[in-house]
């Protein structure tokens, strides 16, 4: 909305809010990408629920 407004009135032209635009989602997935390799340590545990929740080769 805020980025309509200013298009409609000329204050920022089409290739300025495109760069705005691009900068803040580009940033947004770094956010993500850290968040992601943060968070793969736990990925271990979570493995090893589900290995335990497989029956063994003994089991079948």
């Amino acid at each position: 909305m805020i980025v309509e407004t200013l298009l409609i009135h000329g204050r920022m032209r089409a290739e300025d809010v495109l760069a705005c635009v691009w900068d803040v989602m580009k940033r947004r997935l770094d956010v993500e990408e850290e968040d992601a390799v943060s968070n793969s340590g736990n990925t271990d545990d979570a493995a090893k629920d589900w290995d335990e929740d497989e029956p063994s080769m003994e089991e079948i």
